[in-house]
């Protein structure tokens, strides 16, 4: 591939974006396979199918506040 290309899936959509909540480490992951194809028909020897993971750690805070109640 010459140059480079960029294209958005959005993480809540019908792209088969696949979600889930881990405990250890937590937070959250997304998984997809992308295919790249060079003829909308035909596959050839040039395709290629790619799986794209992301992984968003949930950082838990304690807060704290004191309230009086009267």
């Amino acid at each position: 591939m010459a140059s480079p290309f960029y294209f958005h899936i959005p993480y809540q959509s019908d792209c088969q974006v696949r979600r889930e909540r881990l405990q250890d480490p937590r937070g959250i992951s997304y998984n997809v396979v992308v295919i790249v194809q060079h003829h909308r028909l035909f596959v050839t020897a040039a395709d290629k199918a790619y799986s794209v993971s992301c992984f968003y750690r949930d950082t838990q805070t304690n807060l704290e506040k004191q309230l009086e109640i009267g």
